[in-house]
């Protein structure tokens, strides 16, 4: 587990540990303390392992990946899950011996696990009608409960003040929630680099300078993983010369969704090919990372050129504090001014454009 980054190592840990706890919850009785006793316990072996900092919001990790989390489950939805599964199923009484085989009395049986499904329904606040509705009608259990216990989730994160902010930037009208979730899911840093940038987002620690005074020791004020500078959010993040591998594989992660959204959206392939390659049809060709002339400042990561309507689009990605979000877009569109007018006049077309797409990693 050692060698997984941080979003495979929920998957691992979802598939060992709570995939093995899903047998016994309808044949051992778990009581809502000893489940939060296990929730506790997952969240501290994130910790260990430094991917979730302490002071960093559990919400996130439980939410699903496709909202920006970690999907992490929790023995509390799972038992959830598995109890009503079993309750439909003794009622025709094809389950009847495996449920009530460590006790006597069927109605007592019943009655308990039911008791048990309303209170953990009342946990992620889910009516008792609606698990009724989920228990008398033939519908995927599953499916059900884990829409709304996610819709939970996602509310108990967003009323945080701080780490909210997230959540609610993600789920703003402007951004494009397939691209930015497609990114997120294919983000396979390393575990300690996600905690530690996760914790920073959500003020939940201290580096550098601030970490030194709180532990009276000079040696904090150094980058805690390679020692090269001081640390502070912006050499993590952006500046570190040993994350330098990392912050490329962010970067060609991002362009890697806008070449498969501009391949899609001008049918140059039906499906998504792992690595971008140079490819063209009657009226397109979309370049990646290519020099497209000799020369500086030649070699944008994507370059598209429609044939059909005499047009060039330059397309050329950055990650970046939120403090610098104008100032990269502004240069990015002037250092690549000059190519597009070179490659109008090549090509003999009407028409250049240069789209920076300037992400911030705050």
């Amino acid at each position: 587990m050692d060698q997984l980054g941080g979003i495979n190592t929920i998957k691992r840990i979802n598939s060992e540990i709570i995939g093995i706890l899903r047998y016994d919850f309808g044949l051992v009785y778990f009581s809502k303390i000893t489940l939060d006793k296990i929730d506790v316990k997952i969240l501290s072996i994130l910790e260990r392992m430094k991917l979730k900092h302490r002071g960093t919001t559990r919400w996130r990790y439980y939410t699903p990946i496709e909202s920006l989390g970690f999907g992490l489950r929790s023995s509390k939805s799972e038992c959830l899950i598995e109890l009503i599964k079993l309750y439909k199923s003794t009622r025709d009484g094809s389950q009847a011996r495996k449920v009530y085989k460590l006790f006597d009395d069927k109605k007592v049986k019943s009655k308990r696990m039911k008791d048990q499904i309303y209170n953990l329904s009342k946990e992620y606040k889910i009516e008792i009608e609606e698990i009724d509705r989920i228990i008398n009608n033939e519908v995927d259990v599953a499916k059900e409960i884990m829409e709304k216990v996610n819709k939970f989730y996602i509310s108990k994160w967003k009323e945080l003040k701080r780490a909210g902010e997230i959540i609610k930037g993600f789920q703003d009208e402007n951004v494009d929630q397939k691209i930015t979730s497609e990114a997120w899911k294919e983000c396979y840093l390393n575990k300690q680099l996600m905690g530690s940038a996760i914790a920073m987002q959500e003020g939940a620690s201290i580096v550098g300078k601030k970490l030194a005074m709180v532990r009276k020791d000079a040696s904090f004020v150094k980058c805690s993983i390679y020692n090269c500078e001081n640390e502070t959010l912006d050499h993590i993040l952006s500046n570190c010369s040993g994350r330098r591998k990392d912050y490329i594989e962010r970067h060609d992660i991002v362009g890697k969704q806008v070449y498969k959204a501009l391949g899609i959206k001008y049918k140059l392939f039906k499906h998504y090919i792992n690595e971008p390659v140079t490819i063209r049809n009657r009226n397109i060709e979309l370049y990646w990372n290519k020099r497209m002339v000799k020369g500086k400042s030649s070699q944008p990561d994507i370059v598209l050129y429609n044939y059909e309507k005499k047009e060039i689009l330059i397309f050329d990605i950055s990650v970046v504090k939120k403090k610098y979000l104008n100032k990269t877009f502004k240069d990015k569109q002037e250092k690549y001014n000059q190519l597009g007018l070179n490659l109008k006049l090549i090509k003999n077309f009407n028409y250049y454009k240069v789209i920076p797409i300037i992400i911030t990693n705050d």
